[in-house]
Order: structure tokens, then sequence, then C-alpha cells
């Protein structure tokens, strides 16, 4: 599924727990603030102050979670076709940001945008939570500064994510024209939702795909989702897990939800 984000306007997607999406950049150079929530409850948000602490970096590098304000993964990192150059320090603009530059009259904002999205969800914002910027180069100077340039993104630079939870997506196309942090004018974002297969030589060497062989019948999920999985006379859940890892990197152990029955996980590494 491929949602266009008008060039500064908002769009919101549900996305749910291991599937992926991208946030693409349709022409280059545009700021892309993105906002997650989890499905069952919007109270809980990607959170950039928790990731940052978790991740001990200024953003996520492929592999890396992105926490929510109650420390759970909501989302995994994933490849990055841009030069690199994301922020997890500047706030959404919004309409007292914008009297602050000096504009007197209306002005779309990211928090604006936020707020209208999730409205088309049925859904309220009752606070702005700290964006994902993606594309937005800002930099920490020697001395403890912060700098930022305009966005070096090329076009079709994308930035990949998986959802470790049921979640709502909102990418905003920044409309901030004030201060040049998008080059070229504003423009707009793509959201691509997609389902990511795993390869057929990993899936012969993943520990529980051999466990649904041998136990017959058994039905059941891998990846960043329960495992649900029964057969006449065994069942999945309690079976203990002690860690695998093959040739291709994948291991098995107690899932990164928590441990327990049905929290059994296998992930790509």
């Amino acid at each position: 599924m491929n949602v266009r984000v008008p060039a500064g306007e908002g769009r919101a997607v549900a996305v749910a727990a291991s599937q992926h999406f991208r946030v693409v950049d349709v022409e280059g150079g545009q700021v892309g603030d993105l906002f997650v929530f989890a499905a069952d409850d919007p109270a809980e948000f990607a959170s950039a102050e928790h990731t940052r602490v978790a991740i001990q970096r200024l953003f996520p590098r492929p592999g890396d979670p992105v926490l929510t304000n109650r420390r759970r993964p909501i989302l995994y990192a994933g490849q990055d076709s841009s030069p690199g150059r994301h922020d997890m320090l500047y706030a959404a603009c919004d309409a007292a940001r914008y009297a602050l530059l000096g504009v007197t009259g209306p002005h779309r904002s990211c928090a604006g945008n936020l707020r209208e999205a999730m409205a088309g969800q049925g859904l309220g914002v009752p606070a702005v939570p700290q964006p994902l910027n993606i594309f937005m180069d800002v930099r920490p100077e020697p001395g403890g500064e912060l700098s930022s340039r305009p966005a070096s993104s090329r076009p079709g630079d994308h930035v990949t994510f998986r959802a470790a939870l049921d979640c709502i997506v909102v990418l905003s196309s920044c409309p901030m024209d004030i201060v040049p942090i998008s080059s070229g004018g504003i423009t707009p974002l793509e959201l691509q939702v997609f389902e990511e297969a795993m390869p057929r030589r990993l899936a012969t060497q993943c520990p529980v795909r051999l466990m649904q062989r041998r136990a017959g019948g058994l039905v059941g999920t891998c990846g960043l989702t329960r495992i649900s999985a029964r057969s006449s006379g065994a069942d999945v859940r309690s079976r203990p897990w002690s860690g695998w890892r093959g040739r291709r990197g994948w291991r098995t152990g107690p899932g990164e939800t928590g441990s327990g029955p049905g929290r059994d996980t296998c992930r790509g590494i």
C-alpha cells in the first residue's frame, strides 16, 4: 500500500506488527516528521528521548529499536538509502514556532498536520510527541551548539522501519519554509507499507519452521509477533528455548516483547 503525503500536509496509516514501511522522499530534499502511536492505546507513542537513552545515539541505525514512552520497542530501524542525516532533537513545528519567526497569518505546521491526520482516524492527540525528523540534517557542534542544514536526501531516497506493535503511523511533509531545512521548496513524501517475506534459504534453517514441519499441522507465525501454535500432542509455546544461531545469523530466544508462553520469536540479526 502506497500513501502519498502531499507537500506540506500529513497522512496517517495503520501498520500491523511485523509489517514494514518506507518513508520515501519523492523529489529530494524534503524533511518528514514521523509520529508513531500504539494502535490499542495512543497514549503510548514513539519517544525520541527514551530511544536516545536506550541506543546511546542521536538516531537509530539499522537494527536499532525505537522505544515508546513506556520503553517498549514499537519500531525497528531498517534500510536507509539516503545520506543518513536524520534528527531526534528538534520539536515539531507549530503555530507558536511560526509566530516566533515572524509569521502573522495562518501557516500549516507538523503539529497541526498530526492532529488533522489523527482526527481522520477518529483519534485525538492530547500532546504532540517529539517526532523522528526523517531527512533533517541537524548536527551538534563541538561547543554544544546545534546547527541545521538543508536536507541532503535525493529523489527516491527512503528509510525503512519494521513495526514491533500494531500502530498508527503519521507522516508530515514538513511545511517549514522560514528556516531552510528542506531544499528545493516543500515537496511530497510517500509512505509505503509492505510485507517482507523471509528468504527461502533462511526459512529452511529457522528453528520455528523446523518445528512446524516436524510437528505436522502446526500453525504459527515467525517474526515480531506472538507465536500461537498448536498441533495434536505438540505445543510450540511449551518448549524451552535456549537460543540458536544459524549460518545466516537467525536466532531464537525470548521475544523482545517479553518472555513466557507465546512470546518466543525468531528475527533477523
